[in-house]
């Protein structure tokens, strides 16, 4: 067995959550252009910038349960506004 270091452990740990973070942020976006087609870039970009799972699974719930690209648009402003943005 190898031995890792404190080091190694956190940048493992480190690179797991930028991987958890990167995935919920993709599935957000995959969900939105099955459901509406296109996203627009500034919505790309702004989830892009998003940099905490649980508001990514916040959106990707909304993103499911709105019925217009308009009420999902809304419905992020008022989960992040702006405080999310990186």
């Amino acid at each position: 067995m190898t031995y890792i270091s404190s080091f190694e452990r956190y940048g493992i740990k480190k690179g797991m959550e930028q991987g958890r973070l990167s995935n919920a942020r993709e599935n957000v976006l995959d969900v939105l252009h099955i459901r509406f087609g296109d996203v627009p870039q500034p919505m790309k970009d702004r989830i892009e910038e998003m940099s905490a799972v649980d508001v990514c699974k916040e959106l990707h719930a909304a993103a499911v349960r709105f019925e217009s690209m308009e009420e999902f648009t809304t419905q992020m402003n008022h989960i992040i506004g702006d405080s999310d943005v990186v």
